[in-house]
């Protein structure tokens, strides 16, 4: 960058490095010892002698001459000098780079920037003024470089440079007055820091993130050189330039953008804003002008929480929770909390909950111009809304997200397991008043209360989850409830107690408690995720003393009074899944066609007995068969086919198939269902 060797006010050096003096036929130089043999060997010249060698600790305070100017540039010590190229000996312009600038501040250097707002040289680049920096500044310099015998080779090379994001032309950095917001007066640094440990950090590494970042923050730059925005309440002496920040004028500008609009700052004359006969502190001049610049958006932003949580009565300070993306731990969550402790004292949230992005299917950023883009609308259009709110709610938010139509497909997928649960509950409703049908907890048939006692503990599963903001678990639990405790099992066994009982034969009043309990509790758990289904399944229940949305019925809570506190339906699901690989085997042995046919015989030790039903038809329904027989034993289970006729109407193979002369080709349990 030879357009700044105008504002050259020192050169840097590494403190560890050994540098040496290195004579040639006509010349001497001061460089790093391990670059030196690769500096000379890029400028061309092939030969040198090391006459003397220095720590770059010992240098720190020499000067050099300055190539085109008459003044010094004294040696300062920087860490970040490094031996990758070069010579180990860099340039250092206080007024165009913030390594420069602090490396300046550290050692008491003016702060020269002697080019203006359009990029073009000042007054105080002699030789240069009025040329712009990139346009024509570049080649003067070279040339008086040149001229000066200071140039010992110019090159191109191609390095990672700053680009306007909007135009992509190159921008340059330039020290310019500013307003600041000291993150180290009064120990303001600090206190954050201890303001962020008592907030809780969804997901738990967040506070990591926003710690790291406000312990090496720089102090906040608060003023903007923008057409628009909240103006910063200080003026300037017209005679001396002396800033004039009072207490008065910020409380004036206050009243004055309440009664009004903020932009009176700018519509309003000096002297509206300041008390009558106010002089300078300085020069005691009476002339001020107002500050053009504008405070930073993210103080805007950072402030939102004394905008809504002090001017509404049933809100108070502070927010139970910020919700953004994760690049907000250096915008919005960031500012907010500088603004709520320095203010208030206190963090502006409770908790902080932070999201990743979503992704294209192979995990690149979506863009119009790579057409990669997704838009949601298509999704909503194609699938419905609640399919792509639980493909949402099943990812971990807390990292990116991906997004393809096969994601998509297997997350329609997982909402049709929990819409045809549902579906089958609704269907097996349709004649059931809660009110008048209902039976009492202990009369219910034992897995009746077990579905029950399922969905108390997914109540306390996804309760949990939807506290801890982890969906993710939440819907896994849902759907896992559906798939395993519901259609593998509570619903399979009820098909025949709903089908073939009697209309309001207690068996079969039993099952419809049981599955009205169970509805009623998980279309209360889904509302969060899926709330358009939800809403649906509850205008379709048949209860006319339901609230009249599923959002005014409240969130179920556990009954612990219904939570089994033994493990015997671990026990009795053991002897299931043994029995139906005994089924397996008897299919593939030819002893049966299918499982309904079959009599199973289990000969069980009398402890494991005593955990079974004792009415052989309930506990033939849990294994889908036409009977079952109980002996005592070691473990052994006989299938056999069951002795008897298949019912018509049941297909359960029964003895007593035929024997109601009006029936006769069912069994005498349909026979009386009829009646």
């Amino acid at each position: 960058t030879p357009w700044t060797i105008p504002s050259n006010l020192a050169v840097a050096i590494h403190p560890d490095y050994d540098y040496i003096l290195a004579e040639t036929d006509d010349s001497c130089y001061l460089l790093a010892k391990d670059l030196a043999e690769k500096a000379f060997g890029e400028i061309g010249i092939s030969g040198f002698r090391e006459t003397a060698v220095f720590k770059g600790s010992d240098l720190c305070g020499i000067e050099f001459k300055h190539p085109i100017y008459d003044r010094k540039s004294p040696v300062l010590l920087a860490d970040y000098v490094t031996l990758e190229d070069g010579t180990g000996v860099v340039h250092t312009a206080p007024g165009h780079g913030k390594e420069d600038f602090e490396t300046g501040k550290r050692y008491g250097l003016e702060v020269l920037n002697p080019v203006n707002g359009k990029g073009c040289y000042t007054a105080e680049a002699p030789g240069f003024e009025g040329m712009h920096v990139f346009r024509h500044g570049n080649a003067a310099v070279l040339e008086k470089l040149t001229e000066a015998g200071a140039l010992l080779k110019s090159q191109t090379i191609t390095h990672s440079y700053p680009h306007c994001w909007r135009c992509h032309k190159p921008v340059i950095f330039r020290t310019t007055p500013q307003w600041f917001m000291s993150l180290d007066h009064k120990e303001l640094r600090q206190k954050i820091l201890e303001a962020i440990k008592k907030v809780e950090f969804f997901p738990k590494e967040a506070e990591n993130r926003l710690t790291a970042m406000m312990t090496n923050a720089p102090d906040w730059c608060l003023s903007r050189q923008r057409s628009w925005g909240v103006g910063i309440p200080v003026m300037y002496c017209s005679d001396c330039n002396e800033a004039v920040l009072d207490k008065r004028v910020i409380d004036k500008v206050y009243e004055d953008a309440l009664a009004n609009s903020s932009d009176s700052w700018f519509e309003k004359d000096p002297e509206f804003f300041l008390p009558a006969g106010y002089k300078c502190p300085k020069c005691g001049g009476s002339h001020f002008i107002k500050e053009k610049d504008v405070l930073d958006v993210w103080f805007d932003s950072g402030s939102s929480c004394r905008a809504v949580l002090d001017n509404f009565d049933h809100i108070s300070f502070p927010a139970d929770m910020y919700l953004e993306g994760s690049d907000q731990h250096r915008g919005w969550f960031n500012k907010s909390i500088v603004v709520g402790v320095a203010t208030r004292g206190e963090s502006p949230f409770r908790q902080l909950v932070s999201h990743g992005f979503v992704l294209d299917k192979d995990g690149k950023a979506m863009s119009k111009s790579l057409g990669n883009t997704i838009p949601p609308k298509d999704i909503i259009n194609n699938m419905g809304a609640d399919v792509l709110r639980i493909y949402i709610a099943t990812c971990d938010y807390a990292d990116d997200i991906r997004i393809g139509q096969e994601m998509l497909k297997n997350a329609a997928d997982g909402y049709r397991r929990i819409r045809n649960t549902f579906r089958f509950m609704l269907g097996n409703l349709s004649d059931f008043d809660p009110s008048a049908d209902a039976v009492s907890y202990d009369k219910l048939y034992d897995i009746d209360k077990y579905a029950i006692a399922r969905t108390q503990q997914l109540i306390s599963d996804v309760t949990e989850a939807y506290n801890g903001y982890e969906f993710h678990k939440a819907v896994k639990a849902i759907i896992n409830f559906c798939s395993v405790d519901m259609s593998s099992l509570y619903l399979d066994v009820l098909k025949d107690r709903l089908y073939t009982s009697g209309k309001d034969w207690p068996v079969r009043r039993s099952a419809q408690t049981g599955l009205y309990n169970v509805l009623k509790t998980l279309v209360r758990l889904t509302a969060p995720v899926i709330p358009h289904t939800s809403e649906e399944i509850w205008q379709f229940m048949q209860d006319p003393d339901k609230e009249e949305s599923v959002f005014l019925a409240g969130f179920p809570s556990v009954n612990v009074d219904m939570i089994y506190p033994d493990n015997r339906w671990n026990e009795i699901l053991a002897v299931r899944e043994k029995v139906f690989a005994a089924l397996e085997d008897a299919k593939t042995n030819g002893i049966i066609a299918k499982p309904i046919e079959a009599k199973v015989t289990l000969h069980l030790p009398k402890d494991l007995i005593d955990l079974l039903p004792k009415e052989p038809a309930e506990l033939a329904s849990y294994f889908i068969v036409s009977q079952v027989e109980l002996k005592e034993g070691e473990g052994e289970i006989g299938i056999e086919k069951a002795a008897g006729e298949k019912c018509e109407r049941c297909w359960l193979v029964m003895k007593d198939v035929g024997t109601d002369p009006e029936h006769p080709g069912l069994c005498s349990r349909c026979a009386d269902a009829l009646k």
